[in-house]
């Protein structure tokens, strides 16, 4: 069992930086007893990622919530990251997951990724018999929901391997996942 408060405070501990530079507060509303199945490896790639997206997306002086709640199947529980941020539209959101689209957008001070932090978090959560999705709309903000299960029904596979390699021009990305 992984502990998601500690996860998130040292995932916010490690994005306070860009938070800071542009007057973001970042709440963390998960009690210190919450804890999921998962791999506490994948599970700080998963919010680390998360969180650096809504940094990138907020505006100066916004605000970003991160809490968790029971999922309606028991079972599980849903943990949200809920911020101020440009928002998307709908058909932006369904193909946030996707390999083959070019997701890479500009943040909202000029910052640049590479479009490919989601689609390894959906990866990772898929590994872990979770789920993750998005809820926004322009000018509104966006919510990460991921769905992560509280109870060991996870089909364990003997040897997990993940090796992602992504080159561009600018940037040489290789990891390693066992």
């Amino acid at each position: 069992m992984v502990s998601l408060h500690i996860v998130v405070e040292d995932s916010i501990a490690l994005t306070l930086g860009n938070a800071t530079t542009k007057k973001i507060s970042i709440i963390n509303k998960i009690s210190e007893n919450t804890k999921a199945w998962c791999d506490s490896a994948m599970m700080y790639t998963i919010v680390q990622n998360i969180l650096a997206n809504s940094i990138k997306f907020t505006n100066n002086d916004g605000k970003i919530v991160i809490s968790c709640k029971k999922a309606p199947s028991k079972n599980g529980i849903v943990l949200s990251v809920l911020d101020n941020d440009v928002g998307m539209d709908s058909s932006k959101a369904a193909n946030l997951f996707r390999k083959k689209q070019n997701n890479s957008t500009l943040g909202t001070n000029g910052e640049k990724g590479l479009g490919l932090g989601l689609i390894i978090c959906k990866e990772f959560i898929e590994a872990l018999n979770g789920k993750i999705w998005a809820e926004s709309s322009p000018g509104n903000g966006t919510i990460m929901n991921v769905y992560l299960r509280t109870k060991n029904k996870i089909k364990l596979i003997p040897k997990l391997t993940y090796f992602i390699q992504i080159a561009t021009k600018a940037h040489s990305i290789t990891l390693y996942y066992n």
